[in-house]
């Protein structure tokens, strides 16, 4: 932190709570070009803008987490719960996605790809009692495929290839619960869908009119909210 951060009056704070312990109160003070987060006892942290992408991921309205930031603490990731108009000044202050946030948002949704695609490979492969199976192989490839071209050329079509994968597994999964019913298989189902889901909804975010250079989001003031809650 700078003498001149020291001397520096934030724009704004919020007091929030850990989603996953309420009883943990937080405060984060948002600065011009970074923010700062306050445990009721301890050091700040201070997040500076261009450490957000990376750092800091939003849950607006999802299924589970709503007005909800995740942090990179350390080599922690932390959820906080905010207020709603808490998170939509937060929200305000971040601003617009950017290339970079693109190129964050694909490393983290796809990080976990390459594995589960391999599994596909070997599953379908005709090793010991096993038959061959050229479906899984074909999507244990796609999904491969997939993350290595996104990695080359970053683009949001790979959210949607992406959310088309499990659109596939789910259509197989529900043709195999028309079979044979089973409460996994059901559970399993309920995980893939929920992934479509989340893959089109990022696909949506990084909607070109969406993106820095064609929005004026981030150019956010203390005046466009109260400077405290």
């Amino acid at each position: 932190m700078t003498e001149d951060h020291d001397r520096e009056e934030p724009l704004a704070w919020f007091d929030m709570h850990e989603t996953a312990a309420p009883t943990k109160k937080w405060r984060i003070l948002l600065y011009g070009d970074l923010f700062e987060l306050e445990p009721a006892d301890g050091r700040p942290y201070v997040i500076y803008r261009d450490e957000v992408p990376e750092r800091v991921q939003k849950f607006e309205s999802g299924l589970f987490l709503r007005n909800s930031i995740m942090v990179m603490i350390g080599k922690k990731n932390t959820v906080f719960q905010l207020s709603p108009d808490a998170f939509s000044a937060v929200n305000a202050w971040i601003g617009p996605p950017g290339e970079e946030d693109l190129q964050w948002a694909l490393k983290r949704r796809l990080k976990w790809v390459t594995p589960i695609g391999l599994l596909f490979v070997f599953g379908s492969l005709p090793i010991g009692h096993l038959e061959w199976d050229p479906v899984a192989l074909s999507l244990g490839l796609g999904l491969i495929l997939t993350a290595r071209l996104a990695k080359l050329w970053p683009s949001r079509s790979f959210f949607l290839l992406d959310s088309l994968w499990f659109a596939c597994l789910a259509a197989n999964s529900i043709w195999l619960l028309t079979e044979d019913w089973g409460w996994w298989r059901c559970f399993m189902l309920v995980l893939q869908l929920l992934c479509v889901r989340s893959g089109w909804r990022e696909y949506r975010r990084f909607a070109p009119h969406k993106m820095n250079g064609a929005a004026e989001e981030g150019q956010w003031t203390a005046d466009d909210t109260d400077q405290h809650g």
